[in-house]
């Protein structure tokens, strides 16, 4: 069965909710290629897309090359909204982090920022800020488990350095380059 559905366009697609509705023993989330529906499972679910496809399809396809046009630089004046703040199930690993380690970096480095300085506390004011600071891993968490040196493999970081020192996906810019991206830029 070939049906246009918009994935931008909460009204074409199935949720979750609606998914589980038709079947609770198919795993729905998180999708993954490959998996298998069961024969009974996928009748019901044609069933479903058939109902969302009769008076859609047009406004469907009008909408995708929109989204085809935008994406491939073929913008008119016409503003495609995207909608946002969809719940969805999702899985990940996450590593722990001790704040012990966190509370002696900081008593070691302080709450101001290694990078470009930035102090919460004197921005927001002490009582507000609380000596807020992100402390930064120098060597990533997902290449290591073990034990942390706070005073060598950590240091505090604004947010905004803390989002720069990792913008590169297979490395993470060390804090003596996030300093002279910031001296350069300066000017």
């Amino acid at each position: 069965m070939d049906i246009l559905l918009n994935p931008y366009d909460e009204g074409s697609i199935l949720s979750y909710e609606e998914l589980e509705a038709i079947s609770t023993s198919q795993r729905w989330s998180p999708p993954a290629s490959g998996e298998r529906i069961e024969e009974g499972v996928a009748t019901k679910l044609e069933a479903e897309w058939k109902l969302l496809a009769p008076d859609r399809s047009e406004t469907i396809a009008e909408d995708s090359l929109q989204v085809d046009d935008v994406t491939h630089g073929d913008i008119d004046e016409k503003v495609v909204p995207d909608t946002e703040g969809r719940k969805r199930l999702v899985r990940h690993v996450s590593y722990e982090r001790s704040q012990k380690n966190r509370r002696e970096a900081i008593k070691l480095h302080g709450t101001s920022c290694a990078a470009c300085g930035f102090d919460f506390d004197d921005t927001y004011g002490k009582d507000y800020a609380d000596s807020y600071i992100q402390i930064h891993h120098i060597k990533p968490l997902s290449e290591y488990e073990g034990e942390v040196d706070p005073e060598t493999d950590l240091v505090p970081l604004c947010a905004n350095c803390h989002g720069m020192a990792h913008k590169r996906r297979d490395t993470v810019t060390p804090i003596k380059e996030l300093r002279a991206l910031i001296e350069e830029a300066a000017g």
